[in-house]
């Protein structure tokens, strides 16, 4: 009887590990590396957001713009990716708020990307923004925003 109580035991202890990683820690792990893409979005592209003065002077503006679709295209992915994630895992999310991370603050910012490119808006605090609600370090007190440098 000692026999199939164990083995009733581990199996039961074997369902709610399997439960507990595939339905909170890995959901836990998606987020981190919706995070990380976040970042090599926001160093692949954050000195790219204003035009030259040349493109004014030349008139290259639309293909200026257009040369940054798939920048934008990619922060808008990200933007639903983190709202979603938010929203549907909650559980997850509840745990990353713990952590410290602001997913709707963090969505919101990514969302205001879909204007990248036009020199109108300010994409360096939108990237604070970023940086904070998804706890990247940098460093504030420098007269500009630079991603690589991530402070103390």
């Amino acid at each position: 009887m000692t026999l199939i109580l164990n083995a009733l035991g581990a199996f039961a202890l074997g369902a709610v590990g399997w439960f507990t990683l595939e339905f909170f820690g890995r959901p836990i792990r998606e987020f981190f590396s919706i995070r990380r893409e976040i970042k090599r979005l926001m160093l692949l592209y954050w000195s790219e957001d204003s035009p030259s003065s040349d493109v004014f002077e030349t008139g290259d503006f639309q293909s200026f713009y257009d040369s940054l679709e798939p920048a934008r295209t990619g922060f808008s992915n990200l933007a639903a990716q983190v709202i979603t994630f938010h929203q549907a895992e909650w559980p997850a999310s509840w745990f990353v708020k713990l952590l410290g991370f602001d997913l709707p603050k963090a969505g919101n910012a990514l969302r205001k990307l879909r204007f990248f490119g036009v020199t109108n808006h300010d994409n360096d605090k939108t990237f604070q923004c970023l940086d904070r609600a998804l706890r990247f370090r940098f460093d504030q007190s420098q007269p500009f925003y630079n991603p690589y440098n991530p402070g103390r």
